[in-house]
């Protein structure tokens, strides 16, 4: 359905003004996501979704995406953001050490992967408010994680320079 995607004029008229200012920032000759993904996360006693450890190269992003990661709502006090991510040394090697179960596709599906505690270990807590962003590489694992007496809105962008699209 592809109601979920519609938006009004003003928020078409600022996400475009957005792009323009990250174009302008990353320079190059870049690409960039013409939808963003708006994510909303409640609080839950239990939520057996997160954490949900993935890379976006995982989920068919091409290699040398950036993600941009806006959080929408400020962190709370103890939880931060909700969102927790392993640095890039970390995530290489993990996943040339899970090459050995899965291949990179597959990686969604293995529960090893996807609700690792070695991951969540390896992890750092994301503290970013309103009118910050957090710029990464999507081969870094990042996910979700359990919140507790908060919500989270949170929007993702992904940009990508051109060479790697041909």
């Amino acid at each position: 359905n592809k109601l979920i995607y519609k938006t009004n004029h003003e928020f078409n008229k600022l996400y475009n003004l957005l792009c323009s200012n990250l174009l302008r920032e990353f320079g190059g000759n870049k690409a960039i996501q013409r939808q963003p993904t708006i994510r909303v996360y409640a609080s839950s006693k239990y939520n057996d979704f997160c954490p949900n450890w993935h890379t976006d190269l995982s989920l068919g992003h091409p290699v040398g995406t950036l993600n941009i990661w806006i959080p929408l709502t400020d962190p709370h006090l103890d939880q931060f953001n909700g969102f927790n991510i392993c640095e890039p040394d970390f995530s290489k090697k993990f996943y040339f050490d899970m090459r050995k179960q899965s291949t990179p596709y597959q990686f969604v599906e293995n529960q090893n992967i996807v609700k690792s505690d070695i991951l969540m270990k390896n992890s750092t807590e994301v503290k970013a408010s309103v009118g910050e962003a957090l710029v990464f590489d999507s081969r870094c694992f990042h996910s979700a994680v359990p919140i507790k007496n908060h919500s989270r809105v949170s929007m993702d962008i992904r940009i990508i320079d051109m060479e790697y699209l041909y």
